[in-house]
């Protein structure tokens, strides 16, 4: 979540940097509501079948390999389906996340658990948008997207170490 909160306010910036129309912009910044809107229901049916932690999983990677293509792209064609990758990432990662923290609380603490889990969420909303500012001032828009890469890894490690 904070890699995605860190490089989100500089993504539309990025992409008029690179020749981006305003209908072009538009179009790709609307891109990851559209995906969710179509995937976050089948993804939580598949979830059922294929299990949580498993789509959590690959969910992790998607939005490291995501992270760090941002930094690649050259041509504004590439924005589609990365953004569209990067959206369904987040449509995976969000309901099953919350899901599986409901379900590993007991019913009395449920409340609590949940609320610290969307409190993270806000700090992430919080501290993603100030870091990328702090950023911006020394550091170009590709290297913000490779150096944000570092939260969705460290998350795919903890992942990692917390399942095996």
């Amino acid at each position: 979540m904070l890699g995605f909160t860190v490089t989100d306010p500089i993504r539309p910036l990025y992409i008029v940097e690179l020749g981006a129309t305003s209908y072009q912009l538009g179009f790709i910044m609307a891109l990851p509501s559209i995906v969710s809107l179509f995937f976050r229901v089948p993804v939580s049916m598949v979830s059922d079948r294929f299990g949580g932690w498993r789509l959590m999983l690959c969910s992790i990677a998607i939005s490291v390999f995501t992270t760090s293509i941002f930094a690649f792209i050259h041509d504004l064609i590439w924005f589609f389906p990365v953004v569209s990758l990067a959206a369904l990432s987040w449509s995976v990662f969000s309901p099953i996340s919350m899901a599986i923290v409901a379900n590993q609380s007991t019913s009395n603490i449920q409340g609590t658990t949940m609320g610290m889990y969307l409190t993270s969420i806000g700090a992430a909303m919080f501290v993603g948008p100030l870091l990328s500012s702090l950023l911006t001032i020394s550091i170009e828009f590709r290297k913000i997207f490779l150096l944000s890469t570092i939260f969705p890894l460290a998350a795919l490690v903890i992942f990692l170490f917390i399942r095996l």
